[in-house]
């Protein structure tokens, strides 16, 4: 079972990724966060190890000039697609906590 501070990490490793994929987080600042969150990847779900791993791939790739941006956004878009309904849950959560 989850605990708080892994729940909390899943949710911010979500949103780094919804961040970047709605134009509302650079791609050198998604590069730089996704790295970060890589050396802490063992902390969090399997599933959000994998997602973050795949970042790292796929952001190596778009590095090395194998692949371009729209790509990029494409791959990682693909790859959190299947995490959007917990995202929305988690969102609907944190505006219900600011709220009261």
């Amino acid at each position: 079972m989850e605990n708080a501070n892994s729940e909390k990490t899943n949710s911010e490793i979500l949103s780094l990724f919804f961040g970047y994929l709605e134009n509302k987080l650079a791609l050198g600042e998604f590069q730089e966060r996704i790295a970060l969150t890589h050396w802490d990847v063992e902390s969090v779900a399997p599933a959000m190890s994998k997602l973050v791993y795949t970042a790292v791939g796929k952001l190596s790739e778009f590095s090395r000039g194998h692949r371009s941006e729209q790509s990029l956004r494409q791959e990682l878009a693909e790859a959190v697609r299947l995490f959007e309904p917990h995202f929305q849950n988690t969102l609907a959560e944190r505006s219900q906590n600011r709220s009261t």
